[in-house]
């Protein structure tokens, strides 16, 4: 996945002496439950859009509706994280400059550009199949009563003159 090239990375800049590595551990600490948390709520949701969009019963999974609503909770608190995230990514650059290090720019701007992509189309994605699912699961309950209605109904009623034949 995306956050294990960035995991692997950050480990290594963890590593470097000095001001790098310890403004990458810091990152690492703030990015880490981070990662966890967008993999238990938008990476599952992410999943089932495949499905979604084919019409595949696959992708009517019954805990979808409640990550959906769990990640809409998490939003605000998700992006202060991300937040916290661009802070240090800042010091980041500022300590690995400082040391006469271009090595983790391309990373410092993945990183910065992978979080807006997650603000702007990802979580809003998830949380989109997560209520499609929700919706999915109305309209199938509610066929599933009226047509056990028109059953009851043909039972209670019989035939009729136009079933007769």
């Amino acid at each position: 996945s995306f956050h294990e090239i960035l995991r692997a990375t950050l480990r290594r800049a963890m590593r470097e002496p000095g001001g790098t590595g310890e403004a990458a551990r810091k990152l690492g600490a703030i990015a880490e439950a981070h990662f966890r948390r967008e993999e238990e709520l938008v990476a599952p949701l992410l999943a089932l859009l495949p499905a979604l969009a084919t019409g595949d019963a696959a992708g009517r999974t019954p805990e979808a509706p409640a990550l959906a609503r769990a990640l809409r909770q998490a939003l605000e608190p998700m992006r202060e994280e991300h937040r916290r995230i661009a802070d240090a990514l800042r010091e980041l650059a500022g300590a690995a400059r400082s040391q006469g290090s271009s090595e983790y720019s391309a990373f410092i701007e993945e990183m910065m550009v992978h979080a807006h992509t997650e603000e702007t189309m990802l979580y809003p994605a998830a949380i989109v199949a997560g209520e499609y699912v929700a919706l999915l699961e109305l309209v199938g309950s509610a066929q599933r009563a009226a047509s056990g209605e028109q059953a009851s109904r043909d039972r209670c009623e019989g035939p009729g003159p136009d079933r007769l034949a």
